[in-house]
């Protein structure tokens, strides 16, 4: 309803900013408040002292006139230039200073040392002089106590690492530290320390039961394995004997020993008090990985007990007994097809015998041990087809094997049931397709006796 309303709109915008222009005056007015108002009343005497000066300097400028010396005053007019020229150069580099660097902070000092200095000196040319030596002195040592505040830093910061990672370490200001320091000196540090010292004792006793005493009963077991398999292996495969051992892997030297200490000592203070130089180094080492690095490689490998000893499977030729053994995982490369799969079916079969438990003398009760096989035996010549074969049904296992139809003549004979696979095409209008069509041939049959009989050769 206002006819012209563009200049009301906008003087309301213009009062919108009322509050941040009065916020703004405020400031200027503290700022004003703490300006250092000493420092013009000492310009003022100053000013006051430079009066007779000045006076005598206009007299002798008259003089001067009087007497027709113009070289005098022109080399006075040149020397004024170059001090006002000095003076603005000065002053430039008063107000990039201070545009550049927050004095406030440190004002109530420099009204202190300007102080001391005021009642030390008392002429101003001399004053200035020891105020510079005195600033030069101070600039001195504020570089060194920022290098020495630094290094302090650094090291606090690698002692209580990680905790304290997000704190600077320039240098240049100590003012999270101390807020640190605020926050110690407050609270409770002897219930600290009951606290730690108790969630020690309970970090070390899990220690020992949930990880030293834990990898001490696997690699218990894992003995005792070996030792059952060797038992059961003790039989000749064919002309070969096989063993399984194990060697201290020497990665974990210290790891073992730590472990062999948990079992001799019962009480925490007494395994922790035997522990010291490399074993103690291992230790710590042990603790800040599980720590500070839980979910790391290298953690799953210290709480893997099969890392600590390294596992060999070895042959001895019953024909040959004075020749040392061969060692599968250095000869493997050496030896024929034939040699080089079977070891390795023998390590097979005695996964099978721990995975069935049928490496134990009290397991006699029957029961399903299937030990099903892909590609079996395609590097082996007759004989050791029928050795392994043989094998397996002195271990107690049965055998599933998918073999070539050229070895079926070796392995039936020592087999149950043969089921051969055949392909048969089948068309049906334009579509064709393949069906597989199993045959099933028992060895105990009259059929099966006549198939051996006809591959005997």
């Amino acid at each position: 309803m206002i006819p012209d309303h563009n200049s009301m709109v906008q003087d309301l915008s213009k009062l919108e900013t009322l509050p941040e222009m009065e916020s703004n005056l405020e400031k200027a007015r503290r700022t004003l408040a703490d300006l250092d108002t000493s420092a013009y009343a000492s310009i003022a005497e100053q000013a006051e002292e430079w009066q007779p000066r000045i006076r005598a300097w206009n007299s002798e400028k008259l003089d001067i006139v009087g007497k027709g010396s113009h070289r005098e005053i022109e080399q006075t007019e040149k020397m004024l230039d170059k001090r006002r020229q000095e003076l603005n150069e000065s002053l430039e580099a008063f107000t990039r200073t201070k545009m550049q660097v927050d004095i406030s902070l440190h004002l109530e000092r420099l009204r202190t040392w300007r102080e001391e200095m005021r009642n030390r000196y008392m002429v101003s040319d001399v004053m200035a002089r020891e105020f510079e030596k005195a600033r030069a002195a101070a600039s001195e040592e504020a570089i060194r106590s920022e290098g020495d505040l630094k290094q302090a830093m650094t090291d606090f910061k690698k002692t209580f690492q990680p905790k304290f990672d997000d704190l600077p370490e320039d240098g240049r200001t100590a003012a999270p530290y101390e807020r640190v320091l605020a926050r110690i000196e407050g609270a409770s540090i002897i219930e600290y320390e009951k606290k730690a010292q108790s969630e020690k004792a309970r970090w070390e006793t899990l220690f020992r039961t949930q990880v030293l005493s834990r990898m001490q009963r696997a690699l218990k077991r894992v003995e005792d394995i070996i030792f059952l398999l060797n038992k059961q292996l003790k039989r000749p495969i064919g002309r070969d004997l096989y063993k399984i051992r194990r060697e201290p892997n020497p990665d974990f030297k210290f790891y073992r020993e730590l472990i062999d200490l948990n079992a001799l000592h019962q009480e925490d203070g007494l395994f922790y008090n035997s522990i010291g130089g490399e074993l103690r180094q291992a230790l710590d080492s042990f603790l800040n990985t599980l720590v500070h690095h839980a979910n790391t490689p290298e953690a799953a490998r210290l709480l893997d007990y099969r890392q600590y000893y390294d596992y060999k499977l070895q042959i001895t030729d019953i024909h040959n007994p004075d020749a040392p053994p061969i060692d599968v995982d250095k000869q493997g490369r050496k030896m024929s097809g034939g040699e080089n799969q079977s070891p390795y079916f023998v390590a097979i079969l005695a996964s099978y015998l721990h995975a069935y438990n049928r490496h134990e003398t009290r397991w006699k009760e029957p029961s399903l041990a299937l030990v099903p096989i892909d590609e079996a035996f395609s590097k082996l010549s007759g004989e050791r087809i029928q050795d392994c074969i043989g094998a397996i049904g002195e271990l107690d296992l049965q055998g599933v094997f998918s073999m070539s139809s050229g070895n079926i003549p070796y392995a039936f004979s020592l087999c149950d049931e043969l089921i051969v696979i055949t392909k048969r095409e089948e068309r049906s209008g334009n579509r064709s397709g393949i069906r597989n069509v199993p045959s099933v041939l028992f060895s105990d049959t009259p059929e099966g006796k006549e198939w051996m009989e006809k591959h005997k050769a």
